[in-house]
């Protein structure tokens, strides 16, 4: 007897040892399932999936035992075993709007946006059908306005802008309160080219929720568009107050610095965003625009290389090493980059419209007007700016690879203090103007700063040549250094010009200091392509004939 209860001792042991640690023995699926979420709920993820094995064990036919452990996969980010836990769930119910929901969501993240399209359908006409009068339907509804809301963004995707705003549309009838659907709603207004739409979208959703960061980047992005430089950075520091980490909000804030031209802030805020998401390929190329802008073209490709590297179908990324490798010389790997961006995203308007101009900077008018045919055509709200450009390249920059290199501005291997920091703008203007009324000369004002290449070339081009003896003889020559785009921008606003545009701007001032000229265009920012010819006969048609 004794023998028989060490036996029964043992056994009994034995069982308690296989008792969950919670001191509880599961003996259903629901019970698997609750402690499944609740040990989700503590983020221990891998204790959750194998509770939610042991309840689909117990019950392999319960949707939502399938739901729920999808819900933990993606925690995990294995969006694979998700969407196939998904899959599982709607073969058992095939109602279940919330399944087509989310599994839409991860084949997008994957993707698959036809898809994601065709999920997020099925989500829609499922609780459509549900729909009935009566205080029950909020929670549905809320449901339903998810689902257009991710429809819209899809269709984006798709670059299919109005299918996206119809969906919106729906969603804020389903939901007049939703944050978030504004705020993508205001992104495809954006894309449209409707900025005032975005804005009012963007601002909408903030009222709503002063939380949302997204929404406050966004509208900083739309007062990029606008040249509101400063606007741009109040929202995205606005952006970054709510959310310190944000990587979005350093990079697009690289953005409107580099329009400012305030370089130093510029760079800091994308390496911020670079050190927060080393992955984050949009970054390199705002820090690649930015390096191209400040003429260091070796490093704005390596840039750009890096965002193709960690994203390659990345168009735009193709489309800017193009251009970069066009003001460079490299013509060849240019047009590659060019066709890439065309193949990447056979409507992508910009990218035909920079091919076709580099092919008419080269004399192949007939190849360059096919492509700016096609760019006006995709997006005719690009037409006017690119005759502007058209016309600028056949009046000033007919550099082309036959052309003999003597024809344009001579290069420069070493820059010149050409802007000393302790300069004073103001008082070396005045002199000049005085001096000009004695010798009956005009004021010649070249807004740069030393860290400017084609400022360098264009000052070598006023001292040497024919231009040079068109200076010497009837300007006197005035430097104004506007340091990182933060200086002297009291005599940029006093001459009527702007630096938005590039630099070395060109001011001409007669001996009285009226204003005869501005280059407000950008027409000197790329001086190292201008041809000594147009250049002293720009100098002659400016210079004094009787004040």
């Amino acid at each position: 007897m004794l023998q028989s209860n060490i036996y029964l001792i043992s056994f009994c042991l034995f069982l308690f040892s296989l008792t969950p640690a919670h001191g509880q023995v599961l003996r259903s699926a629901e019970e698997y399932n609750s402690r499944a979420l609740e040990r989700e709920s503590q983020g221990d993820l891998d204790g959750a999936l194998r509770d939610f094995d042991a309840a689909i064990a117990a019950s392999p036919t319960k949707p939502g035992f399938y739901y729920n452990r999808a819900l933990a996969w993606e925690a995990k980010r294995d969006f694979k075993a998700a969407i196939a836990d998904y899959r599982k769930a709607i073969a058992n119910d095939h109602g279940f709007a919330p399944a087509y929901n989310n599994r839409g969501k991860l084949q997008r993240q994957l993707g698959d946006v036809e898809a994601a399209i065709k999920d997020y359908t099925q989500a829609i006409e499922i609780d459509e059908n549900l729909l009935k009068p009566g205080p029950e339907n909020e929670r549905l509804l809320k449901d339903l306005a998810g689902a257009y809301l991710n429809r819209g963004i899809a269709r984006e995707d798709k670059e299919d802008f109005d299918g996206s705003i119809s969906d919106l549309n729906l969603a804020l009838k389903f939901n007049p309160e939703y944050s978030d659907a504004y705020n993508e709603r205001g992104i495809a207004w954006h894309d449209k080219g409707d900025l005032e739409a975005a804005m009012i979208d963007y601002t909408r959703a903030i009222d709503l929720d002063g939380k949302n960061a997204k929404a406050y980047i966004n509208r900083g992005n739309v007062w990029n568009d606008k040249k509101a430089y400063d606007n741009a950075i109040a929202d995205f520091n606005r952006a970054l107050v709510i959310a310190p980490q944000d990587a979005f909000a350093y990079a697009n804030r690289c953005v409107s610095q580099t329009k400012k031209q305030v370089f130093n802030d510029a760079i800091n805020d994308c390496n911020k965003a670079l050190a927060l998401d080393p992955q984050f390929a949009q970054a390199y190329v705002f820090r690649g625009d930015l390096r191209a802008d400040m003429d260091d073209l070796e490093s704005a490709i390596d840039d750009y290389g890096k965002a193709i590297k960690i994203s390659p179908q990345y168009a735009r990324a193709y489309l800017a090493r193009g251009l970069a490798r066009v003001d460079k010389g490299d013509s060849a790997n240019a047009f590659a980059d060019f066709a890439k961006a065309i193949e990447l995203r056979p409507t992508y308007a910009e990218a035909y419209a920079a091919r076709g101009l580099a092919l008419l900077a080269r004399g192949q008018d007939v190849e360059a007007e096919r492509d700016l045919k096609k760019s006006g055509e995709l997006n005719p709200r690009l037409k006017t700016a690119i005759d502007e450009i058209v016309n600028d390249i056949r009046r000033r920059r007919k550099v082309t690879p036959a052309a003999d290199a003597s024809e344009v501005l001579n290069a420069i291997t070493e820059k010149k203090d050409l802007y000393p920091a302790n300069a004073d703008a103001k008082k070396e203007i005045d002199e000049a103007l005085k001096q000009a009324v004695a010798e009956k000369k005009r004021v010649l004002l070249v807004f740069g700063g030393n860290w400017c290449y084609d400022c360098h070339v264009l000052d070598r081009a006023l001292h040497e040549g024919e231009a040079g003896k068109v200076v010497k003889e009837s300007f006197l020559l005035v430097h104004v250094d506007i340091g990182e785009g933060d200086k002297n921008l009291d005599l940029v606003r006093k001459y009527k010009t702007t630096i938005d545009k590039g630099v070395p701007v060109v001011v001409i001032l007669r001996a009285d200091g009226a204003v005869v000229y501005t280059s407000n265009e950008g027409e000197f920012e790329a001086a190292r392509k201008m041809m000594k010819k147009d250049l002293a006969a720009f100098l002659t048609s400016w210079k004094v004939t009787g004040q």
